[in-house]
């Protein structure tokens, strides 16, 4: 967690809290980030069929683009 710690900051356990999570059907999905509100969207085939470190560093990865979205948008908020 100390990656994801990282990305977030002191905002991590709330961003976490907040974190909206979409499971989805689609056999061919695995794990992406919306590009409307930056929610997670998880295929639940991925969950069932993929093992724990696989799920573990996807969530990762997704989180960081979770991240890359919020900067973003603070960005062009500002």
């Amino acid at each position: 967690m100390t990656s994801v710690r990282e990305v977030f900051g002191s905002d991590t356990s709330e961003v976490i809290r907040n974190l909206k999570v979409e499971f989805c059907t689609n056999p061919f999905g695995f794990m992406a980030v919306s590009h409307k509100d930056a929610h997670l969207i998880i295929s639940r085939w991925h969950l069932k069929n993929s093992d724990f470190q696989t799920l573990y560093l996807d969530l990762i990865h997704e989180l960081f683009h979770v991240g890359q979205w919020m900067y973003e948008r603070a960005r062009l908020v500002h």
